[in-house]
């Protein structure tokens, strides 16, 4: 199985992010580089970012979702949303929480 690089997160919590909206789009991709962020200061400064891949022959349906997901950090709008089920602080450019992947805005009494 050939894989491509698709994007450079941040860092762990945004490239989570996106694999979670990837794998909901039933885009297969997985991350690296997450568990070097300990050892920055001692490794080359792009250790600290988290690198994101999928197969080579999703790649072109993953940069759809990037080239969407670019476009709404530009448009972000600042802050975050606190998720109603488990509390956790998710970016406002994303409508799911990166944590328990539950929609915004759901409502637990329902």
């Amino acid at each position: 199985m050939k894989t491509k690089l698709l994007y450079i997160a941040q860092n762990t919590i945004e490239g989570n992010i996106i694999k979670d909206e990837l794998n909901e789009r039933n885009i297969a991709c997985y991350i690296t580089g997450s568990s070097l962020q300990a050892g920055i200061g001692e490794l080359p400064i792009d250790a600290m970012f988290s690198k994101v891949y999928v197969k080579e022959e999703d790649f072109e349906s993953a940069k759809v979702f990037i080239k969407e997901y670019k476009v709404n950090q530009k448009l972000d709008k600042p802050g975050n949303w606190i998720c109603d089920f488990c509390k956790e602080n998710s970016p406002n450019y994303i409508t799911s929480c990166w944590n328990c992947s539950k929609e915004k805005g759901i409502n637990l009494n329902s």
